[in-house]
């Protein structure tokens, strides 16, 4: 029966033997120990409710996917591994979850609290060591086992492993970054720091509920999936599961801001109308909409990004998304593709290749200087040169001060080499610098009065 343990560094323990593993380590230090692959940052050992403590989910997700366990196995509560019971119900594998250490419930909040509660229902099997139970308050209604009576229980289950993977929307958010995702949406909150209320369409697990909540501004999310809906009020947010469409329609001026990501480039064109026509309609007059979708001006997202979803259905460029906006009332205030964009560079075909010649440095003949005379060793006894000694001692002079014109020429020739060297490179970084488009086009519109 195959299983997977996931446990901190250092908590290895005989029942994991033969069992796939994924070891953790709560480390901040900018180079990661090499024998440790999951480092996760130390603030995570807290018991915190947050996409910012979902380190490990999606490692999880893939080493699920990878081994194909009957069950997983968690030791011990943190706040990295406090949502990995639900990723692994998403996915169809039961969850055994060994608590060690309790957390004081007096020092968290009643949301924490809930959270910690809500999650523990996805649990199969609620494992305390022989030290006995927790104080009341935490686990009422649930069946504590030790570790023997549960691994007793789960080979007499006889658990089935998932044969198929989950279907298309779980297999995506599973094996997302959720802190990731959370650092790169985090710049578009400041478009709706004048919104009272905001509709986030599409909001999967509700990333952007919780920025937009930690901001202080109040917002309600709509998603189609129903697992994944509920995965969301799970985290706290209010997240109504009903096509997106449909909701809109019946919310008619009733947002200061909408929110949508990544859900335009799903749809056909007569679907993108539909939808930009019904968001227009749900904003209040002078309400805020935010589209972000992938830019098919960026490389990356053409050759990389896009193509990892299977349910795309085309690129959008910006100028469309802003014209079929124009058309239903919203004037667009600020477009990434005109204000972040850099304009490409013109460039030859064939660039015309630099010629650096090689400078005339050869040293210059030695003066030959023949053995001295009796007459030149018999004044250098006595303290004096001859004639002829000072004609040489000029002569090598001269000589020197040729070869220092020359290693001048050398270096003017050299400067001259490397600024044209640097205009080529920057010709051609000019080129490359199209790679660092940002993957995502953003548009935010004002609707019209």
């Amino acid at each position: 029966m195959r299983s997977l343990w996931i446990y901190e560094q250092g908590r290895a323990c005989a029942a994991a033997q033969g069992a796939e593993q994924l070891v953790y380590g709560f480390d901040d230090r900018e180079y990661a120990n090499a024998t440790l692959p999951h480092r996760v940052p130390a603030e995570t050992r807290n018991l915190t409710v947050g996409f910012s403590s979902h380190v490990l989910n999606y490692r999880v997700a893939r080493a699920i996917m990878h081994c194909r366990p009957h069950y997983l196995y968690i030791l011990d509560l943190h706040g990295c591994t406090l949502d990995i019971p639900r990723i692994a119900k998403l996915m169809g594998v039961r969850v055994c979850l060994e608590v060690t250490e309790m957390p004081d419930i007096a020092a968290l909040s009643k949301s924490t609290v809930a959270h910690v509660l809500n999650v523990l229902r996805s649990v199969d099997y609620l494992i305390f060591d022989e030290q006995g139970l927790p104080s009341s308050g935490w686990f009422e209604g649930l069946p504590p086992l030790t570790r023997f009576e549960a691994l007793a229980r789960v080979q007499a289950d006889k658990l089935a492993v998932w044969q198929t993977a989950p279907d298309y929307a779980r297999y995506e958010f599973c094996l997302r970054d959720p802190p990731l995702l959370r650092q790169m949406q985090s710049p578009y909150v400041d478009y709706f720091q004048e919104c009272r209320n905001v509709l986030d369409v599409g909001c999967g697990a509700g990333i952007f509920l919780e920025l937009l909540k930690d901001a202080g501004i109040e917002a309600v999310g709509v998603e189609r999936d129903p697992d994944i809906s509920a995965y969301a009020r799970g985290m706290g947010f209010e997240v109504v599961c009903a096509d997106a469409l449909a909701y809109l329609k019946k919310n008619t001026r009733a947002f200061e801001g909408i929110y949508c990501s990544h859900l335009v480039e799903h749809l056909h064109f007569p679907q993108v109308k539909e939808l930009i026509e019904h968001m227009a309609g749900a904003l209040t007059d002078n309400g805020i909409l935010v589209l972000v979708f992938p830019d098919p001006e960026s490389i990356r997202s053409q050759l990389l990004g896009f193509w990892r979803d299977p349910e795309h259905v085309r690129f959008y460029h910006p100028e469309l998304i802003e014209l079929l906006a124009s058309a239903c009332g919203l004037s667009c205030e600020w477009s990434s593709s005109r204000e972040l964009h850099d304009p490409v560079g013109e460039f030859s075909a064939t660039p015309p290749a630099i010629e650096i010649s090689q400078p005339d440095c050869m040293e210059l003949a030695a003066i030959e200087v023949g053995p001295p005379t009796w007459w030149e060793r018999l004044l250098r006894k006595v303290g004096l040169a001859s004639s002829a000694k000072f004609i040489l001692m000029e002569r090598e002079f001269d000589r020197l001060k040729e070869r220092m014109r020359r290693l001048d020429e050398a270096i003017v020739h050299q400067v001259d080499s490397l600024q044209a060297l640097d205009r080529k490179a920057n010709a051609l970084w000019q080129v490359n610098a199209t790679w660092a488009w940002d993957d995502n086009a953003v548009l935010k519109f004002r609707k019209r009065i």
